[in-house]
Formats: structure tokens, sequence, C-alpha cells
């Protein structure tokens, strides 16, 4: 097994190598030859190309990458950032069928891709607390980072940028929050309610205070989904209360454990950051964030009448940032190619949802909890997208995605 989460761990997370490289072309050389080794491997493996979903994905990313690589020509701009996302997407998913391959003929497939990639975040997160308490660890860390995201990171003094992973902020908290919803869909589905697995999901929403507060809107929405998927009041009831127990446990135990310099780190940088709209609720008696307050100026851009209806081909600035200075997941797309651009783009983000959803609703006894699960992940693909751009165009976000929808359109076709 622990093989299988080392591959994905380096297919997850796509980190630089201190030799050179990126650890997702590390997870291909691992998962290449036990594919094509192997015929069983092999067979299945062209059987996940060929299959409908994987050609739909497969085929709207590429035809968006090629639109996009046009209408930058014709437009003049010369822009390729959106048409290169579009198609680094197309190889990423390819390296990700492979990696699913090597998983291949364990027993019940779909449980195990889950259970491994839980184990691959709880890694992550102890990695994350280990970096944060001992600066020994936190440099070692800095070997498989960016220099770009290191220099970020500094930023914050030491409580946000300890992942070993290639995108540190906005996108790896939009990778936890998803990881949320599966981690109780899992523990539901599998009534694993003990108490390694509610440390484990605590140990996650701790590690996600370091990769950024957008975790915790998923983390909310997680929570009110088990609410309502876990139909029986008598375990929703345990569950929340063995929550509250180790919740707890946990702080009193860091409360006694901690050293003092690190206890004063915690209180007096991470938490008041972490929870800054209450603590300005608190003070000033209203919700703010400057992070909110930078996202609102963000759109308040002019949008001129031809940008709304055909974009203005640009992606990005000549010094590489954003075209308008706006990290919007929606305007980005409108500002690039207009509205019928951005509405091709949410088609294809449906793409990844319309056939798991498809089985579903044709199935006579439809699964109301399914068809509540899809339809979490795609309303918090919805409102991630408002702050920053993730439907159909982040690569690191939507690997993970997509693995996981392939193994469930899989399990749920069968």
């Amino acid at each position: 097994m622990w093989f299988n989460v080392l591959i994905l761990f380096c297919l997850i997370f796509s980190f630089p190598l201190p030799v050179g490289g990126n650890s997702f072309l590390l997870a291909f050389v691992m998962a290449a030859p036990r594919v094509f080794l192997s015929r069983s491997r092999r067979t299945y493996f062209y059987s996940l190309i060929t299959r409908k979903y994987t050609l739909s994905v497969f085929s709207l990313a590429f035809l968006l990458s090629l639109l996009s690589f046009v209408y930058v020509v014709l437009a003049g701009t010369y822009d390729f950032e959106k048409s290169y996302a579009l198609f680094s997407q197309v190889l990423t998913f390819t390296i990700g069928l492979l990696v699913l391959t090597s998983l291949n003929g364990y027993k019940k497939d779909y449980e195990y891709l889950c259970k491994c990639i839980l184990i691959v975040f709880v890694i992550q997160s102890l990695i994350q607390v280990g970096a944060f308490l001992f600066p020994d660890i936190r440099r070692v860390v800095h070997w498989f980072q960016f220099a770009a995201d290191q220099e970020i990171a500094d930023y914050y003094g030491g409580i946000r940028g300890l992942a070993i992973s290639g995108r540190l902020f906005f996108e790896l908290a939009a990778v936890y929050g998803l990881v949320f919803f599966l981690f109780i869909k899992y523990l539901y589905d599998n009534k694993l309610y003990s108490y390694p697995y509610i440390f484990a999901f605590i140990l996650l929403f701790v590690a996600s205070f370091f990769v950024g507060r957008t975790s915790i809107i998923a983390f909310a929405m997680a929570c009110f989904f088990l609410l309502i998927y876990a139909r029986q009041g008598r375990v929703k009831k345990g569950i929340l209360a063995k929550l509250v127990f180790a919740a707890i446990a946990i702080i009193v135990t860091l409360a006694l454990v901690l050293p003092s310099e690190i206890k004063d780190i915690l209180v007096d940088k991470l938490l008041p950051w972490v929870f800054e709209l209450v603590y300005k609720y608190v003070e000033t008696g209203h919700a703010q964030s400057n992070s909110l307050d930078t996202l609102d100026g963000m759109y308040e851009i002019e949008i001129t009448n031809r940008e709304w209806l055909i974009g203005s081909g640009h992606y990005t600035n000549p010094d590489g940032t954003y075209y308008k200075h706006t990290d919007s997941g929606y305007l980005r797309q409108i500002l690039f190619w207009g509205l019928p651009g951005s509405l091709l783009n949410l088609i294809y983000m449906l793409s990844f949802f319309y056939l798991p959803i498809k089985y579903q609703l044709k199935n006579r006894l439809a699964n109301k909890n399914e068809l509540l699960f899809l339809g979490m992940l795609l309303l918090y693909i919805c409102i991630l997208h408002y702050k920053g751009e993730l439907m159909g165009h982040s690569r690191f976000f939507l690997s993970l995605l997509f693995i996981y929808l392939v193994k469930y359109e899989e399990k749920w076709k069968q």
C-alpha cells in the first residue's frame, strides 16, 4: 500500500524535486512499468482511455485548448497561457489514469483509492504540523517548494507555506476542501466512526489552517453535508459528539504540551489570521477580512462591452500578473474570451459530473445521498470559482477531482 500512497502523493501535490523535475513525472516513472509490464493492467488502462467518461473530458479539454490557441492568434495577443493550462490537463489526466491503473487489482478499487487519498492527506497534514512546530523540518520542506512560493510564505512568518506541494495557497486550500467531502463520505459509507478516523479528520482541519482560509468554507459545507447525508439521527449525534470530544482533547493536550513560544505564535498570529472574520466582528461589529476586501475591489474593475461579448484575448499582463489584476475565476474567464467562452468553460466543468449524475438519475431507486454529494461538490467549485479560477483551469485541483470521479463513475456504472 505504501508504494501506492507514494505514487498518489507525487501525483496529487505535483511538487518540485531537489534534483530537478517534478513529482508528477516521478509518479509516471513509478507507475508506467507496473502498467506496461502487466497484460491485465495494460488492458485496464486501455479501457480507461477509451471509456466514454474519459473521452468526453479529454475531448472538451483538447477542444477548448485548441479554440483558445486559435482565438489568441486571431486576436493578435498571442497569450497562450489558457491554452497551455487546458492542454496540460490532458497530459496530467493521462498520467493520473496510469496511476489509477497501477492501483488496479485491489479488492474494492474505489474504496481502496479513497483510503489511499486520505492517507496521503494525513501524511501531508503531519508534515505541515511538523514544519510549524520544528524549524528543521520546515527547512527540509522548503527543498520541495518553488522559490517564488517560499518568498510569499516568508511574508506570513511561518504560519503558511508549510506543505510539500507545487501549490501552497488557494489551490491547495481548495484541494483540502475537496478532501473534507471525500473523507466524510468515506467514513459514513464504510461506517468508520472510531476515534482514529475522527482524530484524522480533525488533523486535516487543523492542517488546512496553514494553507488558507478558503478550506474553512469547505469544512463548514462538508459538516452541513454530513448532517444531511447521515440520515440516522443517532449516527449524526454520535459522530458530532466524538468530534467535539476529540477537539477538546486536542486543545487541552496542546495547551499542556506546546512550548510557550509556539503557543504565542498560535494565539497571536495563526488564529487571528485564520479567524479574522470572527476577530474583526468582535472588535468592530463587522465581519471583514483583508482578503475579502481585496476580492471585492477586484470585482470593481471595468469590463467593456467587447470584453463581455468576445473577451480581450488577454489572460496575463506582460509582467506575468493576471490581466487587469483580478483573481476571480468568473472575471478572468470573461476578460479572456467573454461570456460565450465562459459558457464553454462551464460545459467542460460539467462534463466531470454529467455521467456520474446521469447514472444516479437513470437508477429507478436513485440514491439521493449520491446526488446530494455530487451536487455539493459542484456547488463548492462554483463558490470557490468566485475567489480564484478552479473551474476548467486548475490542473492541480482538477487532477484529484478527475481520478476520484473516474473511479466513482466506474463503481456506479458497474
